[in-house]
């Protein structure tokens, strides 16, 4: 006669899985984030390529690209309609970047509620040193920073336009970087405060090609920088 578990034996076998389960998820949970970190260093990795072929074909000169991943119309041209193929505004430029995967991080979710994913919603998960939109006048596109432009009290400096010639520290000068520290936080809505005190992390790339994972709240300071200036630290 067969004989079925006791519920004693279920209860012990459920538990034992339990135990298992809350071993091996942070396991894979840990697994998962180092991977996603992998994809996009490849990704920004790529995009570091193109945008140096970019300045080998344009007088050694950054992109004139807009700053920004999610402003909408205007006078928006991100990296991906500079370099690449696909993008919401697409500039008619020499494409360097032919797959458009290289535009979207795997950690990228957002800016809960509105935007679930920036690459589905402009086109990239990545934001570059660039300008900003509504300081350029239409038809601007063309032009570039003059020459003594760092040398101005300026709030924020840009690299678009710029000669690589003229960042001084270019292993301290931020390229590009995810749009936001997607990377180990749990996908939840945030302010940016909120973000530090979860730990999320950027991958940052710098302008001289070198790629670091870094806390939101270190980023930033450095993110301000003026490229013309020399840093000690």
């Amino acid at each position: 006669m067969k004989k079925g578990f006791t519920l004693i034996e279920l209860l012990v076998v459920i538990a034992i899985i339990a135990i298992l389960a809350a071993i091996l998820f942070p396991v894979l949970v840990s697994a998962r984030n180092k991977a996603h970190e992998a994809s996009c260093a490849s990704n920004l990795n790529q995009i570091f390529k193109g945008i140096s072929l970019y300045m080998s074909d344009n007088d050694d000169r950054f992109p004139w690209a807009t700053e920004y991943v999610v402003w909408s119309g205007g006078n928006t041209r991100n990296l991906r309609d500079v370099l690449g193929t696909g993008g919401r505004n697409d500039v008619k430029t020499t494409k360097y970047i032919k797959n458009e995967k290289v535009f979207a991080c795997p950690a990228d979710f957002g800016f809960p509620p509105s935007i679930k994913s920036c690459f589905k919603f402009c086109g990239t998960s990545y934001m570059y040193r660039g300008y900003w939109p509504d300081w350029i006048e239409e038809g601007e596109f063309n032009t570039v920073p003059p020459e003594g432009y760092y040398s101005t009290p300026q709030a924020y400096t840009w690299l678009a336009g710029l000669r690589s010639s003229m960042v001084k520290q270019p292993s301290k000068i931020t390229l590009c970087n995810d749009a936001m520290p997607w990377h180990h936080t749990k996908g939840m809505i945030y302010t940016n405060q909120s973000v530090i005190r979860e730990g999320g992390l950027l991958m940052v790339l710098f302008v001289d090609g070198h790629i670091k994972s870094m806390p939101y709240n270190q980023w930033w300071p450095i993110s301000m920088r003026d490229p013309s200036r020399e840093y000690v630290k």
